[in-house]
């Protein structure tokens, strides 16, 4: 026998730049996160309502002392509390979202702070009751922008947030610009505004860097740790049924055998009561010798099999080697040295049907190579066993024994996989086992 091992490359999923309360953003019924970012809105909203109702009783006590100052357009505050409603709206509604999908953010950022500053010299003009000059009365907008600049480095990487402050501040500048195309304390306001913004967007967007990678690292040590822990398990299960076995061996087995050596000296004492005697002993013997019979076949039941003590991999690599080793053909295994947590029916499946394949192929096929492969991506598993041998008529007769080509099928498809046999004469035989998302 010649065994090639032929590398194996475990290719680890590139980590989504999202973590999950990234997702949850994009995905507003994301589990609970998704409940935790219609909370954040709807407050979101309600402070900015409750913002303007503030600075309507300000702008008022304003005009009151001073008197040259004119009043703000009262529809000024009613679009605003618009807004803030459509927010509230947008977050409780939830098939909004769910229409609107990785598009939600982007709107909600929009209505936050675009649609704000891009009405706002459509709406003021003159002299506000609290800013002496036309253009500074976008600071009002100063706290919404703050929480959209929180919501684009929480949301997405520092690239947007570099883009969002100098596109807010460009629609600011804009139209003060174009009104008096000169430098002036609300240009320079709104460049030490955006400059604060990107100093207070690229540390938020480094902490949410950081915390992403930390996400990472915990996914990955979770999923190392469910794989230890099933193995864990099946150890602590093959050691006990081994303990089990060992017991039954020493109590049970030995009465058994203790009771026919009895009940075979009494056969001494049939000179007594022969006919009584002969009835009684025969009986006792035989059920004490069924008994023997029935414990040395739960003993066999209960000694742990090689899935229990290597799992899949290990077992399916051993079993190949073993068989292969009766004759001179060729064996290639592609296994990979750790697979996904899975069903023990699956495992059972996949191995049986291995089992099955590989010793046809030794028994019956006349190949001079045989491949053995054991993929996975992610849950989705896949099987193959193909040779070069002599092939069969796939139109015939399935192959006789306890697990022919209808068994496999069987157990394939009561598990809800798929299993693809491909034969045809001089042009060996190939066996193929998927089973999709099943953990």
């Amino acid at each position: 026998m010649h065994v090639h091992e032929s590398p194996t490359f475990i290719h680890a999923a590139p980590a989504n730049q999202s973590s999950a309360l990234l997702n949850a953003f994009h995905d507003p019924d994301h589990g609970s996160g998704g409940l935790t970012i219609k909370r954040i809105l709807q407050s979101v909203a309600l402070l900015w309502m409750s913002y303007f109702l503030i600075l309507t009783g300000l702008d008022w006590v304003s005009l009151i002392s001073r008197p040259g100052a004119y009043p703000l357009p009262w529809f000024y505050y009613a679009i605003h509390m618009a807004l803030a409603g459509m927010v509230f709206g947008l977050a409780t509604w939830d098939a909004a979202q769910r229409t609107l999908g990785r598009w939600f953010m982007p709107l909600i950022l929009a209505l936050i702070s675009v649609v704000p500053i891009a009405l706002t010299p459509l709406i003021t003009s003159g002299q506000g009751p609290i800013t002496a000059e036309p253009g500074l009365v976008v600071l009002r907008l100063c706290p919404m922008l703050c929480v959209a600049v929180v919501m684009v480095a929480w949301t997405y990487s520092w690239r947007q947030v570099v883009w969002f402050c100098f596109a807010t501040g460009a629609l600011i500048l804009g139209p003060i610009l174009l009104r008096a195309p000169r430098f002036s304390s609300a240009v320079a306001i709104t460049i030490v505004q955006t400059s604060t913004f990107l100093v207070f967007g690229y540390a938020l967007s480094a902490l949410m860097q950081r915390l992403r990678s930390q996400n990472a690292a915990l996914r990955e040590a979770h999923a190392q740790l469910r794989h230890y822990a099933g193995t864990q398990e099946r150890l602590a299960i093959s050691r006990e049924r081994n303990r089990v076995a060992r017991e039954l061996h020493d109590t049970l087995a030995h009465a058994l055998s203790g009771l026919i050596v009895q009940l075979e000296a009494a056969k001494l004492y049939r000179t007594i009561e022969p006919q009584t005697s002969h009835s009684l002993q025969d009986s006792a013997l035989e059920a004490a010798r069924h008994g023997l019979q029935e414990t040395r076949l739960a003993l066999k039941a209960l000694r742990s099999r090689p899935l229990d003590d290597l799992g899949l991999a290990l077992a399916i690599r051993q079993l190949a080697e073993q068989l292969a080793a009766t004759s001179p053909i060729k064996l290639e295994l592609v296994i990979p040295p750790l697979l996904p947590p899975m069903a023990l029916e699956i495992e059972t499946c996949l191995y049986r049907v291995a089992q099955e394949a590989i010793r046809n192929t030794i028994r019956h096929a006349q190949a001079q190579q045989l491949l053995v492969q054991l993929s996975h991506d992610h849950s989705d598993l896949c099987l193959i066993v193909r040779d070069d041998g002599c092939g069969f008529d796939l139109t015939a007769t399935p192959l006789n024994g306890h697990f022919g080509l209808t068994g496999m099928e069987e157990r394939v498809h009561e598990l809800g996989g798929t299993i693809s046999i491909t034969s045809s004469s001089n042009a060996g035989t190939c066996v193929t086992v998927h089973f999709h998302g099943k953990e």
